[in-house]
């Protein structure tokens, strides 16, 4: 586009720029309400990648963990979290289910923001009974907060996603390892 704008010095076809006596002057004067535009525009795109650059570098460091997380710090906050929402989720457990005697699970993801509140909880995959997806996303609101990030996942993390399979069954909530396996 550039190239179509700029009005080129007279030239033969056997001869470059080199071999020419260029009026620089008069080539600029010709041709500066292009460049002028070109520089426009130049800066307008730098600024609009600058500014992709500064959201994508404000945008929150996820790290998304499951059963086979080997890393101790991950492991570790993975089964506290786990323990205390099976325990407040056998507690809780939904009267609804129980008296139907239905069972059923699902897959969900809980974000957990680093002073251990709930950034979202997202159902990947539903159960074929709504009132077990509510009841699960009623427990995870009943087990929060967790328990803050300890230093060692804050420095990395402003949002640790924790992945696994709910299982409503016999009056018992587990929650099992998620591996790309439902």
């Amino acid at each position: 586009e550039l190239e179509q704008q700029l009005i080129p010095p007279n030239e033969s076809a056997d001869q470059g720029y080199a071999s020419q006596d260029i009026d620089f002057e008069e080539f600029m004067s010709d041709n500066t309400p292009s460049i002028n535009a070109s520089a426009v525009k130049l800066a307008n795109n730098q600024a609009e990648i600058n500014k992709k650059f500064e959201a994508y570098a404000k945008r929150p460091r996820s790290t998304y963990i499951h059963s086979s997380t080997r890393e101790y710090k991950y492991a570790n906050y993975m089964d506290a979290w786990r323990r205390k929402v099976e325990s407040i989720g056998n507690i809780n457990y939904p009267d609804k289910v129980r008296s139907q005697k239905l069972s059923g699970k699902l897959l969900l993801d809980v974000a957990i923001n680093p002073n251990g509140t709930i950034y979202q909880v997202e159902i990947k995959q539903s159960s074929k009974y709504q009132i077990i997806n509510e009841a699960a996303l009623r427990i995870v609101h009943l087990a929060a907060p967790f328990d803050a990030f300890p230093e060692n996942i804050r420095k990395g993390t402003d949002i640790l996603h924790i992945t696994r399979i709910w299982e409503f069954r016999y009056n018992s909530l587990t929650t099992k390892s998620y591996e790309g396996v439902y």
